[in-house]
């Protein structure tokens, strides 16, 4: 679990502002110790400035003094000479009072000390006006100047020295509480930082305190999580089922997971540290790069190419193994690249899968060859592949008899009996013949760059070989044959459909002919276009049923007597509408549908929209829908129909469903079981063009019907024809036999009618009562 990003955040901004505000109270307790130590020094520096002064006034007192003195001693010196050299040390000691006093000016005077250096010098100027007047006078021989000189000093400069000195007194007293002063501060100051450091020193500790113990439990409690997930990353990479290799940004390898270590032979101890290229030996065959080359790209690029699905990697061993991987990177939070991770898995199973899958997609699971789809894609790709002036062939193949081996002896032995002959086929063919099975017991072969007689040759090879084919089953033997049709391809034709149209339509003329025979069609015959055109009607009726583009008619039949119980009837047909609306008769596209196995759709539709009309009509009039042989085949469109009309709703005996007697003989079980269950729901059934088939008479005993529809072909001679008269008379009478009501078709005359009513036919149908008519709704 990684720490949320948020919490980070947090984090972050937390050891921020607590590193923040320990460098500002450094900062703080650096400021304070350097100002308090600045005013320490300040005090120092005054106390010392007012000790100098105090030494020069010291020195100015001291020469005041002696200046008096030396006055005194000259005017009491009779010695001339003597004097002479006292005059000249007062001299000397006038310049150094005036020296000493510029210094003192010199070292900064406040208004105070000024103050009293500006009394002192205005009250002394008499008296060292005289003083030097007096020493003046002491110099002189007459001995009445002296007199004088010694009266000026004792009387007036003696009382005025002591002003001076009592002025320098004040100056020295005032340095001196200059210096206390300053003694006092500089105490007070220094108790004072003291504090204040002491103060500053704790809380800096306290803080670091505080925040070394926050950041030591976050410290302590990531390592727990960051031990957690490692543990978690190492658990999760050692019990999926994915290889892992991760390396530094140097290409070294790091890690692999177990499964990593089984499918590449190294073991994490041994290859740690050593380059990706030695232990993950894994070639992309389809772009021919080493994927550790690409490794190494994307660590010092921060990119590399995207591989292929076609990589393998060299074990331990040199064993060969089909893999998938995906390569990434492993960042920082700045995106920086610290390294690489490759997730691989071993698909040599799945590879083989998948070519089984592919083969399988592309051929028969019965026989191994081509399947129909993949047979169409090789044929295109041949057509475009030959030039101009090449020829082709291409066969379509119904083996001859295979129905009864299959329908006798089963589906197992139906089987056999296909992947025996296909091989068979197969060992006669040229290698660069292509063979398929294209759905039950039908075959196609594509005879490239082969003149047609040659292609001849080749097919009556197969049929030889399929003749003496005997197969065995048990203890039964069967022969087959081969109905094959063959189409020439010349190089400018380029379109599978049609050729496979016209090779399947040379089949079916090679079956109508007898079978067991090669039928040759060129591209361009007849019979090939009519089959042509007739599975463009495919596509056409596909789209009217998209489209809802069929239309129902209705005809009638009507009772030939005023007998309660025959209620009427109206036969439906359909109709199909082209894109412009007109209407397309049913014999131009029913011969196509039921070529191609339309009619259960076709028919589906019209009992669809038949119970859609029963549901708007409030008469009694019964509705006769026609179905075709290949839908009573059809067990899915049975079913259909039957939940169709049970869940519709209706009164279901104004229902008639009308089977040909070809489509019944046909399909015999399934017509009675189909007509059985139509009976049980309330529905008639019916049985049309009866007397056309051969055995009439020797099924129709069993067939759960009640109308018998009586074939036009003998109604309408009825007139001119005894035989047909008496074939009419003789399926009327087995009717009332068996309990039956008679319809007959093709009434399209009063004689043929009033012949009808006079054999007590009940009903009667044809264009004498009305043609064809749309139905309205």
């Amino acid at each position: 679990m990684r720490i949320p990003i948020k919490r980070k955040s947090q984090l972050i901004y937390i050891l921020i502002l607590a590193f923040g505000f320990l460098i500002v109270l450094l900062s703080f307790y650096a400021y304070t110790s350097i100002e308090n130590a600045t005013i320490s020094y300040q005090k120092v520096e005054g106390s010392r400035d007012a000790s100098d002064k105090m030494e020069l006034i010291v020195q100015l007192i001291e020469i005041a003094r002696t200046r008096t003195r030396l006055t005194l001693e000259m005017i009491y010196e009779d010695d001339s000479f003597i004097k002479d050299e006292i005059g000249l040390q007062l001299d000397i000691y006038a310049s150094r009072f005036i020296q000493m006093k510029t210094q003192l000016t010199n070292l900064g005077l406040n208004p105070e000390e000024r103050a009293i250096l500006d009394e002192q010098a205005n009250s002394i100027a008499p008296t060292l006006a005289l003083q030097r007047k007096a020493a003046e006078m002491a110099l002189s021989d007459d001995p009445r100047v002296v007199q004088e000189a010694r009266k000026i000093l004792i009387g007036q400069v003696y009382s005025g020295q002591g002003v001076i000195i009592d002025y320098f007194m004040e100056l020295l007293n005032y340095q001196k509480s200059l210096i206390d002063k300053s003694y006092s501060d500089a105490k007070y100051q220094y108790t004072y930082a003291k504090q204040l450091e002491l103060t500053l020193y704790a809380v800096i500790l306290i803080s670091a305190l505080i925040v070394s113990f926050y950041v030591t439990r976050r410290i302590i409690f990531i390592e727990k999580e960051l031990f957690v997930e490692k543990e978690k990353a190492q658990i999760t990479l050692k019990s999926i089922g994915d290889a892992v290799i991760t390396t530094d940004r140097e290409g070294l390898v790091d890690y692999l997971n177990p499964v990593a270590e089984k499918i590449t032979g190294h073991i994490t101890h041994d290859v740690k540290g050593h380059s990706i290229s030695e232990v993950f030996k894994a070639y992309d065959t389809t772009n021919d790069t080493w994927m550790a080359d690409s490794i190494n790209e994307l660590l010092h690029k921060g990119d590399y190419s995207m591989p292929s699905s076609d990589i393998v990697l060299y074990d331990a061993d040199e064993n060969s193994i089909d893999i998938a991987l995906i390569i990434a990177p492993i960042q920082s939070e700045s995106h920086t690249v610290l390294g690489s991770i490759t997730t691989f898995q071993d698909i040599t199973k799945e590879k083989v899968m998948a070519k089984h899958i592919e083969h399988q997609a592309r051929h028969d699971a019965l026989t191994g060859l081509l399947n129909r789809r993949e047979f169409e894609i090789k044929v295109e790709q041949s057509l475009k592949l030959y030039s101009e002036g090449t020829s082709h062939a291409l066969c379509v193949m119904d083996l001859d008899r295979f129905k009864i081996v299959n329908d006798t002896m089963g589906h197992a032995a139906g089987d056999e009996l296909l992947r025996q002959i296909s091989q068979r086929i197969k060992s006669v063919l040229r290698q660069t013949d292509l063979f398929a099975r294209i759905g039950g017991d039908e075959f196609a072969l594509f005879l490239s760059n082969v003149v047609t007689i040659d292609a001849q040759r080749i097919t009556e090879k197969i049929l030889n070989v399929v003749r003496e084919y005997q197969f065995l089953w048990g203890d039964k033997a069967f022969r087959i044959g081969a109905s094959i049709g063959l189409v020439d391809a010349p190089a400018q034709v380029s379109n599978y459909e049609n050729l496979y149209h016209a090779a399947d339509t040379a089949c079916y003329m090679a079956k109508h002919e007898g079978r067991d025979r090669v039928h040759v069609v060129t591209y361009d015959d007849e019979n090939v276009t009519e089959k042509r055109e007739q599975t463009q009607w495919v596509n056409r009726i596909n789209e009217a049923l998209d489209d809802d583009r069929f239309t129902l008619y209705e005809q009638d039949i009507c009772p030939l007597s005023d007998n309660p119980a025959l209620k009427p009837h109206k036969e439906v047909l359909i109709r199909m509408l082209s894109e412009q609306g007109d209407v397309i008769p049913p014999m131009a596209f029913i011969p196509p549908a039921e070529r191609y196995n339309l009619m259960p759709k076709l028919d589906r539709w019209v009992v669809e929209h038949v119970i859609k009309q029963v549901k708007g009509d409030d008469s009694e009039t019964i509705y006769a829908i026609n179905l075709s042989g290949q839908s009573m085949a059809d067990n899915q469109f049975t079913r259909d129909v039957l939940k169709v009309i049970d869940e519709s709703k209706i009164h279901n005996e104004r229902l008639c469903f009308e089977i040909t007697e070809t489509a019944a003989i046909s399909n015999l079980e399934n017509a009675r079981e189909f007509l059985s269950e139509l009976q049980k729901l309330g529905c008639y059934t019916a049985l049309d063009d009866f007397g056309s088939g051969l055995s009439s008479f020797a099924y129709l005993r069993t067939m759960p019907i009640n109308y018998l529809k009586i074939d036009g072909m003998f109604v309408r001679q009825i007139v001119e024809d005894p035989t047909s008269r008496v074939m009419v008379e003789a399926i009327h009478a087995i009717g009332r036999t068996m309990n039956l009501k008679t319809i007959a078709e093709f009434v399209e005359d009063e004689g043929i009618k009033n012949e009808l009513i006079n054999m007590g036919i009940d009903y009667a149908q044809g264009y004498y009562f009305g043609a064809p008519k749309p139905m309205l709704p």
